[in-house]
């Protein structure tokens, strides 16, 4: 975009002067473009890496995640010659929707070629995986947080999109650690808020779970959960800290 606005900027100084118009805007024109003409030979920078391409130039920047990717594809181009017009190399990034990136260069750029085969490569990592980073049972913690913060938390976390660097708790995640006897109480309780949070399945589950369990405590977390009664919630929430803290 900025090497469009440039070439803009050259022709809006051009034409005029074509034209015999020669005006205090067409030199003012004139030296801008003069000015800006270094900044063309800024090299991009592109940057491949685990979860997306990075690109830069100036102050100009955009960032593709390999989530929006479809297909890469790098033309060589056509070196100038004498009698024929030469063509810049172009790496193209499409998306489902059509080119989400486009970056050109010098025909039979080295760079330009590795930077496609980088990219190509990654996408097919990431494809190929096709799970997301799996979820981190530490963050059901509460970290000293007030209980309502920590419900909030719990319930954000439950719902929150995958992506590729995490994703949310599974409902077979929540239902292990709800079942865990080796598991706190505490992240037994959030574990139900979690699986509450996801809806009719989820409480359907608390229900089932609620029967194999003696622990008074979490059976009445598990009880405010399927309510949805965040007092309630709450108050359960606390009570299972202090229940974790005496029997620390």
């Amino acid at each position: 975009m900025g090497q469009i606005g440039i070439g803009l900027l050259w022709a809006a100084m051009i034409i005029p002067l074509r034209l015999g118009i020669a005006n205090v805007v067409t030199f003012a024109m004139a030296i801008l473009a003069l000015l800006a003409l270094p900044l063309l030979f800024i090299p991009s920078r592109i940057e491949v890496a685990d979860d997306g391409v990075f690109l830069r130039w100036l102050v100009f920047s955009r960032f593709v995640p390999y989530a929006r990717m479809a297909n890469v594809w790098y033309e060589p181009g056509v070196p100038r010659g004498f009698f024929r017009r030469g063509e810049s190399a172009r790496l193209t990034v499409y998306g489902k929707d059509g080119p989400q990136l486009t970056i050109s260069s010098r025909a039979g750029s080295p760079d330009l070629q590795r930077a496609a085969q980088a990219i190509d490569a990654g996408m097919a990592s990431y494809h190929a995986s096709g799970q997301p980073a799996p979820f981190d049972s530490a963050r059901l913690a509460r970290g000293g947080a007030k209980a309502a913060d920590w419900l909030s938390r719990i319930r954000a976390l439950a719902r929150m999109p995958a992506s590729y660097r995490e994703s949310p708790p599974s409902r077979e995640e929540l239902a292990r650690i709800l079942g865990d006897p080796r598991a706190s109480e505490e992240q037994r309780a959030a574990a139900a808020v979690g699986l509450a949070a996801l809806g009719d399945e989820g409480k359907t589950h608390l229900r089932v779970a609620r029967e194999t369990t003696a622990d008074p405590k979490l059976r009445v977390a598990i009880d405010a959960a399927v309510a949805d009664d965040d007092e309630a919630i709450a108050a359960a929430l606390d009570d299972v800290a202090e229940a974790d803290r005496e029997g620390a």
